[in-house]
């Protein structure tokens, strides 16, 4: 396994300097760690980027905005990427920036990746996203974390679930996440994304297989891949079939540039 290059220790780079560019956004709570089975695995071909977004990881002390993290990695792209742009591969929350940044620089972005993230946080989803910023603080931190790694630990591969557990979670960071995402019509964003997007849900994420189908109407050239048997984060549960779908996207995205 070749060693990743870290930059200001908040986002990790591996790959051919002069290859076309994937760039991994996480997950809420998460960190750029997450993506560790898709990293060696697709450096072969691509520079890959993986990034800590804030109020996570290297960036926990940075209150969480998803105009702030769409900024951030719009600087990545610009100042770090070969060609000055990049797929961009987003999990949950990852996706929303993903699309708030596709919105917000389309030129840099010639593919999205969408993987759990196909919920819009407007009515009813609206709603309860405020709750849960209300709700998460409440919480003890230290009782969360113990549920996530008995989760981890139950879920995952042991050297998949312990790379994970000592990357660590970032549950203070909830309450600035579900409130920015409140309210936020993301069906727009991909209405106005003028490159292709592919919508990759677990079988088992049964939220967003509920709503995906808006998602793929909305977008202006939708691909859709179910990986059969995984839960919301399937690029941890069934990471090579994960990183396959991403690999046969990138090749059809960037043959379109």
């Amino acid at each position: 396994m070749s060693t990743p290059q870290t930059f200001d220790n908040t986002y990790d780079a591996i790959g051919p300097m002069r290859a076309p560019a994937i760039v991994f956004l996480h997950g809420a709570t998460a960190t750029r760690k997450q993506w560790m089975p898709q990293f060696d695995a697709l450096s072969d071909a691509y520079r890959v980027i993986a990034v800590d977004l804030p109020g996570h990881g290297e960036l926990a002390h940075e209150r969480f905005t998803l105009d702030g993290a769409a900024a951030r990695v719009e600087q990545i792209i610009r100042e770090r990427t070969p060609y000055k742009s990049a797929l961009v591969v987003g999990h949950s929350l990852g996706g929303y920036v993903a699309m708030t940044l596709a919105q917000r620089a389309p030129a840099i972005v010639p593919g999205l990746v969408l993987a759990g993230a196909a919920i819009n946080f407007t009515g009813l989803m609206g709603t309860l996203a405020r709750m849960n910023a209300a709700l998460f603080p409440l919480f003890p931190q230290r009782w969360l974390a113990g549920e996530n790694t008995r989760m981890m630990r139950r879920m995952f591969k042991p050297e998949i679930a312990e790379a994970q557990i000592e990357a660590g979670y970032f549950f203070t960071s909830a309450g600035d996440v579900y409130r920015d995402l409140a309210g936020r019509d993301f069906h727009a964003l991909l209405r106005a994304y003028p490159g292709p997007t592919l919508v990759l849900n677990g079988t088992k994420d049964w939220q967003n297989l509920r709503y995906e189908k808006a998602f793929l109407a909305a977008a202006q050239h939708p691909n859709l891949v179910h990986l059969h048997g995984a839960g919301h984060v399937s690029n941890l549960e069934m990471p090579e079939d994960f990183t396959d779908a991403v690999r046969r996207f990138a090749v059809r995205a960037f043959d379109q540039v």
